[in-house]
């Protein structure tokens, strides 16, 4: 059994009508559980194969976190987040922080 797969995901929120960028960064380091990564990856042996499969469950954990973030904030501004648009991240496995056994 192997340690948790660290992921660092960054997004740049644009605006959705205009598509500019909103000048913010928002970063979220996401703990993927091994065995998670490795059922997504249809139980590969590979571990390029599991690595990608903690990438896909990474992404999908932060942007749900990000979203939620930022819809609190404009909310909490009297805003609406509805006009916003989170596109794909930069996303990097942390290989500084891989505790694979």
């Amino acid at each position: 059994m192997s340690g948790p797969i660290y992921v660092r995901v960054t997004f740049e929120p644009h605006h959705r009508l205009s598509g500019s960028p909103t000048g913010q960064l928002i970063e979220v380091l996401v703990e993927v559980p091994f065995e998670k990564a490795r059922q997504k990856a249809g139980d590969s042996e590979y571990e390029n194969v599991i690595d990608y499969a903690a990438l896909e469950l990474a992404e999908t954990v932060a942007r749900t976190l990000a979203f939620r973030k930022i819809e609190e904030r404009l909310t909490a501004e009297g805003e609406s987040a509805k006009n916003l648009l989170i596109p794909a991240g930069s996303i990097q496995i942390r290989e500084d922080l891989k505790t694979r056994a």
